[in-house]
C-alpha cells in the first residue's frame, strides 16, 4: 500500500505573494478552505489561518448566498457618491435608486422575518427563552 506523504509547512513560512496565490485559488474554485489549507501546508485544520491571511491582505470571503448577501462590488454607490451636485441627478436616476433601496429593504425584512421564525421555533422546540426580556433586574 503506497501512501503519499504530504510535507508539512508552517503557515508563517509563506510569503505574501504565495499567500495571494493560495487565496486566489480558493476564491476562484469551489475548493473548501480546509482542503486548500491541507494542500499547501499539510495540516488538516486551518484554525482560521486562511481567513486571517485574507483579512491581512484585504480580501473578502466567497459569498455563500450572493442573492441574499451581496458583496460590496454588487452594491451600487449611493446617489451622494455618484455626484456632489444634486441638481445634476436626473429623475430617472432617483427612480432607479428608489427601486434599489426598495429591494434592499425587502431583503432586510425577509431576513428579519426568517430570524424571528427560527428563534420562535427554537424556543418552542427547546423550551428555552432566547430573546432578552427587558426591564428585568
Amino acid at each position: 500500500m503506497d501512501k503519499t506523504k504530504t510535507t508539512i509547512r508552517p503557515s508563517d513560512n509563506f510569503s505574501n505573494s504565495e499567500r495571494i496565490k493560495i487565496i486566489e485559488e480558493y476564491l476562484s474554485t469551489n475548493i473548501s478552505k480546509v482542503d486548500i489549507w491541507r494542500k499547501y501546508t499539510g495540516y488538516d485544520h486551518d484554525h482560521g489561518g486562511l481567513l486571517r491571511w485574507m483579512r491581512q491582505l484585504n480580501y473578502t470571503d466567497k459569498p455563500k448566498y450572493s442573492i441574499l448577501y451581496p458583496t460590496s462590488s454588487q452594491i451600487t454607490p449611493s446617489i451622494l457618491q455618484i455626484t456632489s451636485d444634486i441638481s445634476q441627478i436626473t429623475p430617472e436616476e432617483f427612480q432607479k435608486k428608489i427601486k434599489e433601496l426598495e429591494i434592499q429593504l425587502f431583503d432586510a425584512q425577509l431576513k428579519v422575518e426568517a430570524s424571528n421564525l427560527v428563534i420562535d421555533l427554537a424556543e418552542k422546540g427547546l423550551n428555552i427563552s432566547i430573546r432578552k426580556k427587558f426591564n428585568t433586574k
